[in-house]
């Protein structure tokens, strides 16, 4: 008996022992079912989360070119130190050993390595320290052999000619992203596929950092050829600036077109901005706006030309027949309109000569709002040009519907309608070609990593807005404002027809109602020259200058100094014997191409302009920034071969060499080593 019992107690433990096994074995299997395929996917994320990240770092970018093959912007490498901050220890002293080298001139030590002291605290296995850092600081910290500290080699923008263009160019993000101008319109072209870095974990738990392959394949880029061309741009930022400051003016504007093609040679904006330099206020931000596409302002009497050719077009007018400016006082309803110089009876092309407001408001009160709103459309007001570049404005009209007879009246001397300084040097540049209105494009190409070109712009005629005879009539009219007796005179140049239309306009009440304020003023000057075979269409804009604010005063010798150094620069000889103004135009077709004219010496030695020396010696270049060769050269008028960056260290001719006016110089530069 106690054989049977202890025998059935054997088997009720083993039964007990075996469904106790194969519970806990379905227990693990459904535990194992549950993590591994219930909850896989999210448990594999959290895993990744936890044992690496991805870190992508600053793609490379194309270069930016001008029409003559020049960088304005580039990419070149530079050094981002990162830190693992689980393997510093001393963290306090590596703040102030790296702020030591690092520190920027605007920001105190104490802040700076505050600001370390902070990321070094931070719990994850990847911070950055600072990025885009002198690779020779970097490697200073490098060779500390700092235990948790390292450093990653990052493409970084550079602009060679700093300030050059800047506000076209626009500017780049610290991950490469443009931002504005030329960088933000073309960026799907110029940004290449961004580098990735991954951050794991290793069997310690310690950050380690590993490569992706295809991250380090070669990206694909683009290069972009502008038709900016760089001297001409340097020569008009110069000539912007010093008239600027001359005239203590709150901020200028200056473009220059091909009138026949609608290429932007120049756009400049003063005051300047380093693109380099990351804005560190307002003031800074609002320099990086490009304000001649951007920005709209009131015409004054530049719009008179435009006017002028709505009176020729209509049939109403021949330009012979006087015009009663009542001796400077005319009344429109409850308004008085005045003249800065009275008049009584003057032809058409004497009130653009003489800018007369009175003539201007009678030549737009007979034609009738319908005629001036459409001439005025026809030329591109109110809407805007299609440039290639961001944040256009299209400016303003009233709409026709209300449109009293005194505002009319007011527009027709460029009073109540706004454009910008865009708008004006394409509308200018289809009297200069013989009536077309041009786009203005500021993109010539863009070229391929194997150098094939992608896309190319083309000279695109939007419309006819003239007859070539309507637009050499007002041609003659623009050159008598730079003859005796214009308000223009200040812009004209020996040897050279000009054609232009001085503009002076009050700025409106900021605040508080309507009216103008009585001590803001724009003073403009718009032509182009030659006038009898235009090369160059160009407008200054000088806004709020101290003293006199009209702008045959404060723009026109601007304009003058940007028209003879270009022209010079182009190799385009002036006239050698003066010929009477008007009867030197001649009609042309509007598909005419502009070319140089010839003569057998160069008459320029004869013609006493501004920055136009006999002959001068060549200075020993090495050493020199390509900003300050570029400078000396615009101004002793040599034009310069530029090749490589950083500074000089090589030129052909040798120094003191003489060189007469108009000729050249190659120098070549490189960053020391």
């Amino acid at each position: 008996m106690k054989k049977v019992s202890s025998n059935k107690a054997y088997h009720v433990r083993l039964l007990f022992i075996f469904i106790t096994v194969e519970l806990l074995f379905a227990i693990c299997i459904a535990r194992a079912f549950q993590l591994q395929v219930l909850e896989g996917a999210n448990l594999k994320t959290l895993a990744e989360k936890q044992h690496h990240g991805i870190i992508t770092l600053s793609p490379d970018r194309g270069i930016i070119f001008d029409r003559n093959g020049n960088q304005l912007a580039v990419s070149t490498m530079t050094s981002s130190l990162y830190a693992h901050p689980t393997k510093i220890s001393s963290k306090k002293k590596i703040s102030r050993l790296i702020a030591r080298i690092l520190r920027p001139r605007h920001q105190s030590f104490y802040h700076f390595s505050r600001y370390i002291y902070k990321k070094l605290h931070r719990k994850s296995p990847f911070v950055w320290i600072v990025r885009h850092q002198d690779p020779q600081k970097i490697q200073k910290i490098m060779k500390m052999k700092i235990k948790g500290i390292g450093t990653i080699p990052e493409p970084k923008r550079f602009y060679p000619r700093v300030w050059l263009a800047a506000q076209c160019l626009g500017f780049c993000n610290i991950d490469g992203v443009g931002l504005d101008g030329i960088e933000l319109k073309y960026d799907k072209y110029l940004r290449g596929k961004p580098v990735r870095l991954i951050v794991k974990r290793d069997a310690r738990g310690n950050p380690i950092i590993t490569k992706k392959q295809e991250a380090f394949a070669s990206s694909i880029t683009h290069n972009i050829f502008l038709t900016l061309d760089e001297t001409i741009q340097h020569i008009t930022e110069e000539e912007l600036a010093r008239a600027v400051v001359l005239h203590r003016a709150k901020s200028g504007m200056a473009v220059v077109m091909n009138p026949m093609t609608g290429e932007i040679l120049a756009m400049a904006n003063y005051p300047f901005f380093n693109p380099n330099r990351r804005p560190t206020d307002v003031a800074s931000l609002s320099r990086r706006r490009n304000r001649a596409v951007t920005d709209f302002f009131e015409p004054g009497s530049m719009i008179k030309p435009f006017l002028a050719a709505a009176a020729i077009e209509s049939g109403r007018y021949k330009g012979v027949e006087r015009i009663n400016c009542e001796n400077g006082h005319f009344r429109v309803g409850h308004h008085t309109i005045h003249d800065v110089h009275p008049h009584k009876l003057l032809k058409l092309a004497e009130v653009i000569k003489y800018s007369s407001n009175i003539g201007a408001a009678k030549i737009g009160l007979s034609l009738g709002k319908e005629t001036v709103y459409k001439i005025f459309r026809k030329f591109g007001f109110g809407q805007k040009t299609g440039i290639d570049l961001p944040g256009e404005s299209p400016g303003v009209m009233q709409p026709l519907k209300s449109l009293p007879p005194i505002a009319l009246a007011t527009i027709s001397f460029g009073q109540g309608i706004a454009v910008t300084a865009l708008q004006l040097v394409t509308a200018i540049s289809a009297i200069a070609n013989g009536g077309d209105l041009m786009r203005p494009y500021i993109v010539e190409k863009i070229v391929g990593n194997k150098g094939v070109p992608i896309l190319i712009h083309r000279p695109t005629r939007i419309r006819k807005v003239l007859t070539p005879q309507t637009a050499h009539l007002i041609t003659s009219f623009m050159v008598g404002v730079t003859s005796d007796g214009g308000t223009g005179t200040r812009a004209a140049i020996e040897g050279f027809t000009v054609a232009g239309k001085t503009g002076t306009s009050q700025k409106p009440l900021m605040e508080g109602g309507k009216g103008y304020d009585p001590t803001k003023f724009i003073g403009s000057f718009i032509g182009f020259v030659p006038a009898d075979d235009p090369r160059l269409a160009i407008l200054v804009v000088i806004d709020e200058p101290k003293g006199i604010p009209y702008g045959g005063v404060v723009a026109a010798p601007a304009f003058r100094g940007i028209a003879f150094r270009s022209l010079q620069y182009l190799n385009v000889m002036p006239h050698i014997e003066k010929t009477p103004l008007v009867a030197s135009l001649h009609p042309f077709p509007s598909s005419r191409k502009a070319t140089p004219m010839k003569h057998k010496t160069n008459p320029l030695k004869n013609i006493k302009q501004p920055s136009a020396p006999e002959v001068i010696a060549l200075p020993d270049f090495s050493g020199m920034s390509m900003r300050r060769v570029i400078r000396w050269g615009a101004r002793h008028g040599v034009n310069l071969t530029l090749k490589g960056n950083g500074q000089a260290f090589r030129q052909s001719p040798k120094p003191g060499t003489p060189v007469p006016p108009g000729g050249r110089c190659s120098v070549w530069f490189t960053f020391p080593s």
